[in-house]
Parts: C-alpha cells; structure tokens; sequence
C-alpha cells in the first residue's frame, strides 16, 4: 500500500476507522455516521486552518494522522463510557474493558501526536469514575440509618 501524500474527508475518516478496527464494527460504525464525521472534524480543527487537501507532504501528513488517532480514540471513549461491569450469582459481564482500551488507547495517541509535533496547545487527561455504591449491592437494614 502506497504512503498516503493527500486524502480528502472520507478517505480519512477511513483510516480513522483501520485504526479502531474491530471497535467499530462493534459500535456499528462507518465513514458515512456522524461520529465518524465529527472525530475528522476535531482533527481537522485541531490541525489548523488548512483544508484537508491542502494537508500534504509526509511531516504533515504523520501530524494529521496522529491527531486523526486521538480524536477517533476520544470518540471511542466517549461511546462506551457507560459500558459497566456487574457480577452477580457468580456470572460477570464486563463490557468497561473496551472503555478501558480506549483510554488507553487514547492516552498513547496523545503521545504520538506529541512525538510528531502536533500540539494543539491543550493537554488530555483521563480520569475513571468510581461510584461508591452499588445499585445492585445489598445493603443491610442496620446501615440504612441516616445520620
């Protein structure tokens, strides 16, 4: 396969999902879905002022790229960030670990887009919530007492 030396919105939106793979066939995602659409849009943003068929030599083209991977992998993260893992009777369904995938996978695109020099002028973090309680716990008649 040749070395990419332009691409137009939907030709990146492809390589946007190659680097998702199986993540998106699981979201049901292709070029055409919104979500798709807007992550080539935060690259782009996120790149400048610059239309995306101006974007050219391989300097520049590794800069969108690498943005392309974080915004893709923000998406990702932001589409299962209410996927849980309950276990009950002994049985567990854990669907959090493609959440967790993409964090992390979203933490090492940061560090891509800061190896190649695409710097956007604001920093990622990524920080899980943790809620205290359960809706599925039981909780015991004696500490259902309010203070």
């Amino acid at each position: 396969m040749p070395v990419p030396t332009s691409y137009t919105e939907p030709a990146f939106g492809r390589y946007m999902l190659s680097v998702i793979d199986q993540v998106g066939v699981t979201l049901g995602w292709d070029v055409t879905d919104l979500v798709v659409k807007e992550a080539v849009s935060d690259a782009l943003l996120d790149y400048g002022d610059d239309p995306i068929g101006d974007i050219t030599g391989s300097t520049n083209i590794r800069k969108l790229r690498a943005l392309g991977q974080r915004a893709i992998w923000r998406a990702v993260v932001h589409a299962t960030s209410d996927y849980y893992s309950i276990t009950d009777n002994g049985q567990r369904l854990d669907r959090q670990q493609v959440n967790e995938q993409a964090r992390k996978s979203m933490l090492l695109a940061q560090e891509l887009c800061d190896t190649v020099g695409a710097t956007t002028g604001w920093t990622m973090g990524v920080h899980a919530i943790v809620r205290p309680h359960d809706p599925y716990s039981v909780i015991e008649d004696d500490q259902r007492v309010m203070p």
